[in-house]
């Protein structure tokens, strides 16, 4: 796995992140705001050309420290429960840290990019609610400047469903086991090994 392929699906410093603004539309489902604290198994959905369609990620969010991380596995989680990251992407300090666990390795992808905000999808407006995997009622919504993101979220609890990704990463993201409340600190500590953002 290329360590700049990942970065372009994990939502990094996209504009969107400067649009924290509410929108004043008239219809009766707002645009949605992220749960603050939450994470969940990303299923990265390729386009059907694509020889590997799904990549598995685990995503730990926790707005109240400014961070997230993404945890790129080689395959599911397997019997055994075995389950260990071979690429990391962290977002702590307003900074972006690639980091490699089997050899201890990390490098710095920015030194100047705030994690995402929870008012990303304020740019976004609600087309309608149909049923999504197979009879999850669902709330649709499209971004205007840009039809061809869209952002699916459970109707009952508003939880995460499904965002597509952006032109340069085609492709979608779902989101499954998804558990909101408080995470683990620990995941957002940045690693000895890795250097200081100059």
């Amino acid at each position: 796995m290329s360590s700049t392929d990942p970065i372009e699906f994990s939502f990094a410093c996209a504009a969107l992140n400067d649009r924290e603004k509410s929108l004043d539309i008239s219809a009766a489902v707002q645009p949605p705001v992220w749960p603050f604290q939450w994470n969940a198994t990303l299923a990265k959905i390729g386009p059907e050309e694509d020889a590997n369609p799904i990549q598995w990620t685990k995503f730990y969010y926790d707005y109240t420290v400014k961070s997230n991380r993404f945890e790129f596995y080689d395959h599911y989680l397997n019997l055994g429960l075995n389950w260990t990251a071979s690429f990391v992407i962290l977002f702590a300090n307003n900074s972006i840290y690639h980091i490699h666990p089997y050899e201890q390795k990390c490098s710095i992808r920015s030194c100047n990019c705030p994690v995402l905000s929870p008012w990303w999808l304020q740019q976004f407006t609600y087309k309608g609610s149909s049923p999504f995997r197979g009879g999850i009622p669902a709330d649709f919504f499209q971004l205007q400047a840009d039809p061809s993101l869209t952002y699916w979220q459970r109707s009952r609890d508003l939880t995460p469903l499904r965002s597509t990704n952006q032109a340069n990463d085609p492709g979608a993201t779902d989101y499954s086991d998804v558990m909101i409340g408080p995470q683990d600190p620990a995941l957002f500590k940045i690693p000895p090994y890795c250097p200081p953002c100059m």
